[in-house]
């Protein structure tokens, strides 16, 4: 709603090339958005059958693996955009866009604050049938819209524009977390999110290396893209807990374990080494945990 807004308004206040230029900056935003919007859109359901049937604690584990997964594809691929964004604009428009650099850069970030946005509207405000409150931020929203296109876009243009959209997502972001927080005791894990922030300081320190060699774009942005994959994947400790079923059956505990090990990997980028027997004893005494409480 905000974009297709800003669009209208930029076009009526600047012309065709400002115009241009915003939609060539937030041509790879929106594809990367729709493919995260159809992830939240495939769990939407279950969340619902969850909050139907009162399982809470299964129901804020699944809100957490998709925090996870967001936090840990979105960052890179932000820092990645942002530090060759003139290289992915030449590459997707040519030459004469380089008025559209700075638009992408700034609408980048989008990614994570939409995202989360959807987490924590689509995944959670819609199944809890808070129809209101998803009515009424959507008024906030626009109305900051509407305010911040006024008083911004015409001496910034395509610039302004970005900015604009910022805010406002931001603003639905903060009030939607500002409610769950409020009635549902439900928040984002800020603590987590700094700190994979500043642990992906050396990755922007490398890509930014990279960005500077004399290089070919054809040689320098599929580097950078290797040395982001080498960078974040998981270690093989991680895909054991996995194949041995740590964090995977639906139980709070469990996965709060399994969850310490993701994230002490994430946020402070060190392997995680475990022996064998250690996963298997903590999936036994957990199994027998799970066990008792079905019992019950």
């Amino acid at each position: 709603m905000y974009s297709s807004f800003n669009v209208a308004y930029l076009g009526f206040v600047s012309g065709e090339v400002e115009v241009g230029y915003f939609t060539t900056a937030t041509k790879l935003f929106s594809i990367l958005l729709a493919l995260y919007t159809a992830f939240t859109g495939v769990l939407m359901p279950r969340m619902s059958n969850l909050i139907r049937e009162g399982c809470w604690d299964e129901f804020k584990i699944l809100l957490r693996k998709s925090i996870d997964i967001l936090l840990f594809f979105s960052i890179p691929l932000i820092i990645f955009s942002i530090v060759f964004a003139p290289e992915i604009i030449n590459m997707i428009s040519g030459k004469g866009y380089e008025g559209a650099i700075v638009p992408m850069r700034l609408s980048m970030p989008l990614i994570l604050i939409i995202g989360l946005e959807q987490i924590l509207i689509i995944q959670t405000l819609m199944p809890l049938k808070e129809d209101k409150i998803i009515l009424r931020n959507s008024i906030l929203g626009a109305s900051v819209s509407l305010l911040l296109n006024i008083c911004i876009v015409k001496s910034l243009q395509s610039v302004g524009s970005t900015i604009v959209w910022a805010v406002s997502e931001l603003t639905v972001l903060g009030f939607a977390q500002y409610f769950l927080n409020r009635h549902y005791r439900i928040s984002l894990p800020l603590r987590q999110i700094n700190r994979i922030m500043f642990c992906n300081i050396p990755l922007i320190v490398a890509l930014l290396l990279f960005h500077n060699l004399p290089l070919n774009v054809f040689l320098s942005v599929p580097m950078a893209l290797f040395f982001i994959i080498t960078y974040c994947k998981p270690q093989p400790s991680l895909i054991f807990a996995k194949e041995y079923g740590i964090g995977f059956s639906g139980n709070n505990m469990e996965y709060e374990i399994y969850s310490l090990f993701v994230n002490i990997h994430i946020s402070y980028r060190v392997p995680i080494v475990f022996d064998k027997n250690v996963f298997l004893n903590i999936r036994h005494v957990l199994q027998i945990k799970i066990d008792k409480t079905c019992s019950k």
